[in-house]
C-alpha cells in the first residue's frame, strides 16, 4: 500500500513438506514488512524487517534404525535503507543491518545425547555515491562487517564471542569513450582482522554498432572472500584454519537484438585458489589448493508484448 509520501508492504510464507522418510519432515514460516518514506524528489529512506522460523528432521544414513534427530533455525533481520540526490548529478546510498541467527540441533539418542544452540550476529554498513557529469560516472563506496558467534552444547561452551570484521573501500570509473564503446575501470581495497588485506581491480571494456543490434564485451579482474564466521567456527563443520579465497576471471561475449529478443553467447575462465568447499565425508569445510570453472553460456530471450518473456539458458 502506499500513495503519497509514505509506502508500505508485508509478506507472510508457511511452507511444509512431509518427506518421504520417517523424521525427514520440513517446515519454513517467514514474515517480513517495510515502510518506507519519501520525502523529496529522489529520496527514499525505509525501515525493513524480517523474521525466518524454522525445523527440520535428520532421518540418518539410508539402511539403519531412523534417528530423532531435530535442527532448527531462527533468523531476525532489521535493516535501514536510503537513497538521496545531495547535488546535482549525485545518487547517495547509505545502508545499516543487523542480523542474529540461531540455528540449534537436537539428537536424543540415548546412548550419545547431543544438544547444540548457537548464535551468530552480523552488523553491516555500507555507504556509496555515483557521480554523473557527460559522458563520466565515477562512483566511491565504503562498506564495514562485523561477525560475532556465540555456541553451547550438553558438553560445554564451544565458542564464546569469537568474531571477525572486515572494511572495505573502493572506486569505479566508466566513460564512454566514443559513441561506441564504453570503458569501466576499478578497484576494491578489504581489510580483514584475521586474514590480512586485498586489492581486487577489475576493469571491462563494452562496443555497440551503430544500429544497437550489436555489443561485444570483455572483462577481467580478481577478487578476495575472507572465510566467513560459520565457515571458521560452527561446530563440527567449522575449519579455524582455512584461508580466503582468491580468484582470477575473464569473460568475452556477443550479444545480438533480434526483433523482440536478444541472443547472446559468453565464454568465461575462472581460476580460484584456496576455494572453500565442503567435504560431506569429513563434515567440515576446507580449502582446494587450486581449482579452475571454464566453459560457454548461451541464452536467448524472447519479449512477448509488454508483459510476458520467455528465457532460455545453456551452459557447458
Amino acid at each position: 500500500y502506499g500513495n503519497g509520501p509514505w509506502g508500505f508492504s508485508a509478506s507472510i510464507r508457511d511452507g511444509q513438506v512431509d518427506g518421504d522418510r520417517p523424521n525427514s519432515d520440513w517446515r519454513q514460516k517467514s514474515g517480513a514488512a517495510r515502510i518506507e518514506s519519501r520525502p523529496a524528489d529522489g529520496a527514499r529512506i525505509a525501515l525493513e524487517g524480517s523474521i525466518v522460523d524454522g525445523e527440520v528432521g535428520v532421518p540418518g544414513p539410508v539402511g539403519l534404525l531412523p534417528s530423532n534427530a531435530r535442527s532448527t533455525w531462527r533468523e531476525e533481520r532489521i535493516a535501514l535503507p536510503a537513497s538521496f540526490r545531495p547535488a546535482d548529478g549525485h545518487q547517495t546510498t547509505l545502508f545499516v543491518a543487523s542480523v542474529i541467527s540461531r540455528p540449534t540441533f537436537s539428537d536424543p539418542n540415548p546412548d550419545f545425547p547431543f544438544f547444540g544452540k548457537t548464535r551468530n550476529r552480523s552488523l553491516q554498513t555500507r555507504a556509496g555515491d555515483t557521480w554523473t557529469a557527460g559522458d563520466n560516472r565515477l562512483t566511491g563506496f565504503a562498506s564495514w562487517e562485523r561477525d560475532q558467534v556465540d555456541d553451547t552444547s550438553n558438553f560445554g561452551v564451544n565458542l564464546q564471542g569469537q568474531h571477525t570484521t572486515i572494511w572495505g573501500i573502493g572506486l569505479e570509473d566508466s566513460i564512454r569513450v566514443t559513441d561506441r564503446i564504453t570503458a569501466t575501470g576499478g578497484a576494491r581495497y578489504d581489510s580483514h582482522s584475521q586474514f590480512g588485506s586485498a586489492w581486487s581491480p577489475r576493469a571491462t571494456l563494452v562496443w555497440r554498432s551503430a544500429d544497437s543490434l550489436w555489443k561485444l564485451r570483455a572483462s577481467g579482474g580478481s577478487a578476495f572472500r575472507a572465510p566467513s564466521v560459520g565457515e571458521l567456527y560452527y561446530p563440527f563443520s567449522g575449519n579455524p584454519d582455512l584461508k580466503p579465497e582468491r580468484s582470477v576471471s575473464w569473460e568475452a561475449g556477443a550479444e545480438r537484438t533480434v526483433g523482440n529478443g536478444r541472443a547472446e553467447v559468453s565464454i568465461f575462465w575462472n581460476d580460484f585458489r584456496d576455494l572453500i568447499v565442503y567435504d560431506f565425508a569429513r563434515s567440515q569445510n576446507f580449502n582446494v589448493g587450486r581449482s579452475r570453472a571454464r566453459g560457454v553460456e548461451a541464452v536467448f530471450r524472447q519479449d512477448f508484448g509488454s508483459r510476458s518473456a520467455a528465457r532460455g539458458t545453456r551452459a557447458s
